[in-house]
């Protein structure tokens, strides 16, 4: 007799296994090629998925006309004068868009530009996140434009913007970069608007035009700084050619020191002729923005059609151009002029008001209303999504550099 305890743990003399586990084996079998099949269908199938009501947002705006819809119909009931401007509008709006389109176009087909852009930002004393923002980005930045400077008399005098802050930064600054390029910014802002006056007041002066310029240059050598930025806004078309005179004076003065001057101008003013002006400074800051501004009509800051013309619509040198981007808001109510915003206070209004912040299809500018008083306020605004779709279109022009306003 055979010893149990010998035989293999598994072993079947009567075979009743075998039948049992061919069965599990096929129907495993089976299954997996089910399975197979069921993935190559899916794979290769190609299935319909429910349409999602979506915008279709691109670069170039979605039509042509700037919100300007009426029937044929109703043209018979618009006089002439009203007709007439609506079709100028509409004209306007298709040579920008061509514009537009155009600069689209090259930056597709245009050969890269190996030359890094230059990268400036303003700075500002009265807003502490100006000194936040610098500490973070630094590193990234090639100079700083601080608006430290104000035309103060017509006798070509100009006073300091908070000397203490100053040298904070100066000093903040340069233990940091030794070499880095600071212009602080002399400008005509004065009891919250543009002093004109006193600017055409103190260049049509000799005596005080050199005042200003002997006063600016002592002010650069004694701080060590590498340069001045003139902001002179609001200018009527008549004081163009003593503003002329004093940038060729300026320019010549500083180039004999080694300096170096900017100015900063309108994207689109027929005033300014953009190309007298390159020729009198090192670098033309071309503030592209206030398409519509805080005293005028409601309306996007920075049309992307209305940009795209101010890239082109001048004669200023690529190796001279400085394309001066923005990132804030303006509010406007149903009267009076607009509040300047911060984009972060334009955000925290949004969100206090629970109200969801749109993006114009037509000039790609985000926008947004809230009520007040049983009124609507409208809120324009720029962002990132602006910044990046201006920075790919002045790319066609290849710029120097750009400068980001606050």
């Amino acid at each position: 007799m055979q010893d149990k305890n010998l035989l293999p743990i598994f072993f079947d003399p009567e075979r009743r296994r075998w039948p049992r586990l061919r069965r599990a084996i096929l129907a495993i079998g089976i299954i997996l090629s089910l399975l197979e099949g069921f993935l190559l269908i899916s794979i290769l199938a190609n299935p319909t998925l429910p349409s999602l009501p979506l915008p279709n947002y691109s670069i170039a705006p979605s039509r042509i006309n700037h919100g300007i819809n009426w029937r044929p119909e109703e043209q018979h009931h618009l006089n002439k004068s009203k007709h007439e401007f609506k079709k100028a509008v509409i004209q306007l709006e298709r040579e920008r868009n061509y514009t537009l389109n155009q600069l689209i176009k090259k930056t597709r087909t245009t050969r890269i530009n190996h030359r890094s852009p230059l990268i400036f930002s303003y700075y500002v004393n009265w807003d502490d996140n100006s000194f936040s923002s610098l500490k973070e980005n630094l590193d990234h930045l090639d100079a700083i434009i601080p608006e430290w400077l104000h035309l103060d008399n017509i006798d070509g005098s100009f006073r300091e913007d908070d000397t203490i802050r100053q040298q904070q930064i100066i000093k903040y600054i340069r233990e940091r970069h030794p070499n880095f390029m600071i212009m602080p910014l002399i400008n005509n802002w004065q009891e919250n608007k543009w002093n004109s006056e006193i600017v055409i007041r103190v260049l049509e002066n000799n005596k005080s035009r050199k005042k200003l310029i002997e006063g600016l240059i002592s002010y650069v050598e004694k701080n060590n700084f590498q340069g001045i930025s003139i902001d002179f806004e609001d200018l009527p078309s008549y004081a163009q050619p003593s503003m002329l005179l004093f940038m060729n004076e300026l320019y010549k003065a500083t180039r004999i020191k080694g300096l170096s001057v900017s100015i900063n101008l309108p994207a689109i003013n027929p005033n300014w002729n953009y190309k007298k002006y390159s020729d009198v400074a090192d670098l033309v800051i071309l503030m592209a923005y206030d398409e519509h501004w805080s005293t005028g009509v409601p309306g996007p800051i920075a049309s992307m059609g209305w940009f795209a013309q101010a890239l082109v619509q001048h004669q200023i040198p690529s190796e001279k151009l400085i394309v001066a981007l923005a990132n804030y808001a303006y509010e406007w109510s149903s009267h009076g002029a607009a509040q300047e915003k911060t984009f972060g206070e334009a955000i925290l209004t949004a969100k206090k008001n629970g109200t969801a912040i749109r993006f114009d299809r037509e000039s790609l500018n985000p926008y947004f209303d809230y009520p007040v008083n049983n009124n609507l306020n409208r809120v324009w605004m720029l962002d990132a999504t602006t910044a990046f779709n201006q920075l790919i279109t002045a790319n066609a022009v290849h710029p120097r550099g750009y400068a980001l306003w606050r």
